[in-house]
């Protein structure tokens, strides 16, 4: 039987940003799920505490009276790498924020990962679901037996149109996923001037727009930095989606593709999976 999972001991990650304070990852029994600490007070994460209508680009929570954002690079570690419970700690209203989730795994990786004696359960979609249009965001859910992804962006922009489909697995997330970057367009502008103005906000910035940078940097018509391939530009769609999935505190079985999703479509996206087959509805184990 395909067991729940922790880490097996805490670390610590230090943000490469001085004004963001550290994040403590702790190992926890089975059944406890992601649980987000936040200056000493507790919740656990499902659908319900999404805060949709927040900052742009980020998946933001209601919590302990604030807006808790940018959790989704630690949550898509924890999850693209197979980790079903543990305890988030952190002194301030938002993750450290990191363009990929590469030291997140890295760490997870250094500690290990630990079984539980819990069967893992998982939600197994039974039908065909369309979400939102073409026009728009839209996303397909089809019953499958494992998680199988397809992405495809397509904007008005360099970016252009690209599509890939990826078979999730802790070794193929480490592997394919993880190091793939987020992406920053305007204000940049491609003038060099607006550069040293973003580096003032984004401080692991180089002193001069090259591939070292942890962005992929773009103006309309052209990149400043470059992604590594035409994957890399859907690999972090596909990173953010794996994060904000982990709210449903259960792994799907689907094939699930999705059309010029973000975070904001991600979230609604798992609210209705959470209703149509969430905890305390239909669930199932699964053999190995």
């Amino acid at each position: 039987m395909d067991k729940q999972t922790t880490i097996k001991d805490e670390f610590m990650i230090v943000s490469r940003t001085p004004e963001n304070k550290p994040v403590t990852l702790h190992c926890i029994p089975y059944d406890d799920g992601i649980i987000l600490d936040v200056k000493g007070k507790s919740q656990k994460l499902d659908p319900s505490i999404i805060y949709i209508d927040s900052i742009p680009y980020t998946t933001a929570f209601k919590i302990n009276g604030g807006v808790f954002t940018t959790p989704e690079h630690v949550l898509s570690a924890l999850w693209g790498m197979g980790v079903d419970n543990c305890i988030i700690s952190v002194d301030q209203y938002s993750m450290p924020f990191d363009a990929t989730s590469r030291s997140f795994v890295d760490q997870i990786k250094a500690v290990g990962v630990r079984e539980l004696n819990k069967p893992r359960t998982y939600i197994n979609i039974e039908k065909t679901h369309i979400i939102g249009n073409k026009t728009e965001s839209m996303a397909i859910l089809k019953p499958a037996n494992r998680l199988i992804i397809t992405l495809e962006i397509d904007y008005p922009n360099i970016m252009g149109n690209h599509k890939a489909t990826y078979t999730w697995s802790p070794g193929s997330y480490d592997k394919k996923i993880c190091d793939s970057r987020t992406r920053v367009c305007k204000p940049i502008d491609g003038e060099l001037t607006s550069w040293k103005e973003f580096r003032k906000y984004v401080k692991v910035l180089p002193k001069y727009p090259n591939k070292l940078s942890p962005y992929i940097c773009f103006t309309d018509d052209r990149y400043i930095v470059s992604p590594r391939d035409s994957f890399e530009l859907v690999a972090h769609k596909i990173l953010d989606f794996i994060g904000d999935s982990s709210l449903l505190g259960q792994r799907l079985y689907a094939h699930i593709y999705l059309y010029r999703t973000g975070h904001s479509f991600n979230n609604r996206l798992i609210k209705f999976i959470y209703n149509e087959y969430g905890k305390n509805k239909r669930n199932v184990e699964r053999s190995v």
